[in-house]
């Protein structure tokens, strides 16, 4: 009798794409959240399933999966989970200001806002950058656009019972970097309509258009978003790619041949705002599946 091969196991990258259809067969219980499966995962897909698994820790497996890809020793998902986790960040007197190749910040609190610890965040990533030979000016420009993205979460997604804000990480490797930040709570659409200049959008695809293009902001005082402003100034003349999703929507904006393009999808509803940033050294435009972990 002739034995019969086991097929080979498909093995993918898991990125913003990826994530949003695997999150959908996750969440119907049509695919086991395995996650010895993927080839190498982006910081945005990372960030995006795991968002997902908070929104959900009572109604699929992912959270657990997780932690067992942690304990089975995948470095993405432990160094997630230790800052997750973590009552406090994490810092000696030595290494507070040296680059990382991959690093997470828990925004834990208001006064993470204006706190030391976020600082020396944004400045390890600048010189992460730096040391993989990205111009200083640029990087020190992301930075500042970390800044904002922060502050962003801070301000406007609230907390859930766990004092749950948001999370932030960067990954600094083989001349590319990526950034990203997620929050699971309030989305771009009802930040937005606090604002009466902005209560007429009724929906999460024209809230990211409002701010993608108008820039727009959800305080009083300010006609402009800058931190969306500045994100998009920064990168203009980088091989970049930037993921904006928010509820049900999702706009992708990056370089061709030195144009900007983008585009407009729907997403798996997932509460909150998530922003993704890759950018790399390269002649050609940074990719997701470039910058895997």
């Amino acid at each position: 009798m002739l034995s019969r091969k086991a097929a080979p196991v498909k093995r993918f990258i898991l990125n913003t794409q990826n994530a949003d259809a695997w999150r959908r067969l996750v969440l119907s219980g049509k695919v086991t959240p395995v996650l010895d499966g993927c080839a190498g995962i982006t910081l945005a897909g990372a960030l995006e399933l795991f968002a997902t698994a908070l929104a959900h820790r009572d109604s699929c497996g992912l959270f657990s999966e997780i932690h067992q890809a942690s304990a089975r020793g995948h470095s993405l998902w432990r160094a997630l989970l230790t800052e997750w986790c973590a009552q406090a960040p994490g810092e000696t007197a030595t290494d507070i200001h040296r680059g990382r190749q991959l690093e997470f910040f828990r925004l834990r609190t208001m006064k993470d806002k204006n706190s030391l610890n976020l600082s020396y965040f944004e400045q390890r990533f600048s010189s992460s950058m730096k040391q993989e030979g990205f111009p200083p000016i640029f990087s020190n420009a992301l930075g500042k656009v970390i800044d904002e993205m922060a502050d962003n979460v801070i301000q406007h997604s609230g907390t859930t019972d766990d004092g749950f804000t948001g999370i932030a990480g960067y990954h600094v490797q083989n001349n590319c970097a990526a950034f990203a930040v997620t929050d699971v709570v309030a989305g771009l659409l009802a930040t937005l309509r606090t604002s009466p200049r902005w209560s007429g959008l009724t929906t999460s695809r024209a809230a990211i258009r409002a701010i993608a293009i108008h820039h727009a902001s959800s305080r009083q005082d300010q006609g402009d978003g800058e931190g969306f402003k500045q994100l998009f100034k920064s990168l203009i003349d980088h091989n970049s790619l930037i993921r904006i999703r928010t509820d049900d929507a999702a706009l992708t904006v990056g370089n061709s041949l030195n144009e900007r393009e983008g585009g407009e999808v729907a997403s798996p509803l997932l509460r909150g705002v998530q922003i993704s940033i890759a950018c790399g050294l390269r002649d050609c435009r940074a990719q997701e599946s470039e910058i895997t972990i």
